[in-house]
């Protein structure tokens, strides 16, 4: 948490965390928040922390800022939308997470008792669909969709990109160290390797 109004100030706190997602959340503690956030179309889950440390640190760095109010794009792009609706909507966009994990899209009521595949409608991206039902129109064609699931952000072709990348640089600054060795040898200084 961060003070972005008065006296500047960072806390940080530490813990084991679980996610309860919205429909299996216990009625005591649905009690404790406003029905304004309960309500909202983003709620999907409450993230209950067993906080085990608490640090603060300065923020001197952290600017001001000002509240200017909510923003209404949620509400008004989940008005008139099917409960339905919803729940295939975080099927397909909150089945996993950026590093391949299952997340909040595989324990939607519409998915109880049904397995939620992946598939890739663009690249870094894996969305979900319920088996037994057709494919999302924006999935990619010519065999990109995954039946194992996601295990990296990144498919086979962009590792050995990503490789190739990283040996160029490597030799790069390689190329870059040993110039400056001889730069220096050749001036009579000596440099550590």
């Amino acid at each position: 948490f961060a003070s972005f109004e008065s006296d500047p100030r960072i806390i940080r706190l530490f813990g084991k965390a679980k996610i309860i997602n919205k429909q299996d959340v216990p009625t005591p503690l649905l009690s404790r928040f406003p029905n304004h956030l309960v309500d909202d179309p983003g709620y999907r889950a409450v993230i209950y922390v067993k906080i085990q440390s608490c640090y603060t640190s300065c923020g001197y760095s952290i600017p001001f800022y000002e509240f200017k109010g909510q923003r209404e794009v949620l509400k008004k792009w989940a008005d008139g939308k099917t409960k339905r609706e919803m729940d295939m909507y975080r099927v397909k966009k909150n089945s996993w997470s950026i590093d391949g994990l299952e997340s909040l899209g595989h324990d939607q009521e519409v998915s109880k008792g049904k397995k939620v595949l992946p598939y890739d409608s663009q690249p870094g991206y894996t969305f979900g669909y319920l088996d037994g039902e057709a494919l999302p129109t924006d999935a990619k064609p010519n065999g990109m969709h995954r039946v194992k699931g996601p295990s990296t952000a990144f498919d086979s072709t962009d590792q050995t990109k990503f490789l190739k990348i990283l040996i160029i640089f490597a030799v790069f600054f390689l190329g870059i160290a040993v110039g400056m060795r001889i730069n220096r040898a050749s001036n009579g200084m000596t440099m550590p390797m």
